[in-house]
């Protein structure tokens, strides 16, 4: 994969709120709302800085909210994709627990 562009520190601190604001959600129990947080983030950065770690946060929200097909299918693509990334081995937790 090729190395990102610097990003503005403004799009920086907006990708962090919107990662922060799943992981709230998910330390609230509110799986769900963690999962609308994610979408947001996606469609909002589309490549952003912090796609693996909203990709384990996904992983996550969605054990939580009972979807463990989609949790398997989606660590198990990121696994396959991605298997030296720094949030792997949290993928990879999360899908043997």
């Amino acid at each position: 994969m090729a190395p990102m562009p610097p990003q503005p520190i403004a799009s920086l601190t907006a990708e962090v709120r919107a990662i922060d604001r799943a992981r709230s959600s998910l330390r609230d129990q509110r799986p769900q709302d963690a999962l609308r947080a994610l979408d947001t983030y996606a469609s909002t950065f589309p490549n952003g800085t912090f796609e693996p770690e909203a990709t384990a946060l996904r992983v996550e929200a969605l054990i939580a909210a009972g979807d463990r097909v989609a949790a398997d299918r989606l660590g198990q693509a990121f696994l396959l994709a991605h298997p030296s990334s720094p949030v792997a081995r949290q993928v990879h937790t999360l899908l043997n627990r």
